[in-house]
């Protein structure tokens, strides 16, 4: 056989090709592989975050009730806050019950005037 009639220009490049596109593959294999285990460990990072998110939430809430708690054991000794809060309401509450008691009255005395005048 002769040498020119072999094809070896074709045979070098195809087996340039195929070596080329295993070497892609390789490439595309190792990004692959590295954005998975990105991803994981992301997954992972946001998991213990929550976590201690709500470790946090947690704590910020048994000491909230705590505090409420101190707070209701102080409820017994009234503050002079309350007990100006609540003589201002008794107040209201008596003018407001003498206002409709004058109503009443200066309604119930025309209607028997009127009646006595027919």
């Amino acid at each position: 056989v002769c040498p020119s009639h072999i094809p070896l220009v074709d045979f070098y490049r195809h087996a340039k090709a195929v070596l080329r596109n295993q070497q892609q593959e390789k490439v595309k294999a190792e990004q692959a592989r590295k954005r998975h285990e990105f991803r994981d460990a992301r997954i992972l990072r946001e998991k213990e975050e929550k976590a201690r998110k709500l470790a946090a939430k947690r704590a910020a809430l048994k000491a909230k009730e705590a505090q409420k708690k101190e707070a209701g054991a102080t409820a017994g000794e009234e503050s002079p806050d309350k007990d100006d809060k609540r003589a201002a309401i008794a107040a209201a509450i008596a003018r407001t019950k003498a206002k409709k008691a004058k109503l009443q009255q200066e309604i119930t005395p025309q209607s028997t005037e009127a009646g006595q005048q027919q």
